[in-house]
């Protein structure tokens, strides 16, 4: 089953373990006690990085509004 964490939860975690892997540990030996893969880890590290929560929550936001199905403007005319 699937957990969805919060951007602030994801953004926590990423700074977890870059503490972890400043005392030396590898990404395996790290993820593995937060309970996420090595895959999630880089997934988030490439969205997240080490962005502030807010500007991480506002781009999510930003992301999911484009995102969403645009209203016609007009309907199209066949000739």
């Amino acid at each position: 089953m699937k957990k969805r964490r919060s951007t602030k939860q994801i953004v926590g975690l990423l700074r977890q373990a870059d503490v972890d892997m400043g005392k030396g540990g590898n990404v395996p030996d790290v993820c593995r006690p937060l309970g996420i893969s090595q895959q999630t880890y880089y997934r988030w590290r490439t969205k997240v990085g080490g962005m502030d929560p807010k500007i991480a929550k506002q781009l999510q936001e930003r992301l999911k509004a484009r995102a969403e199905p645009r209203h016609a403007a007009s309907p199209s005319k066949e000739s």
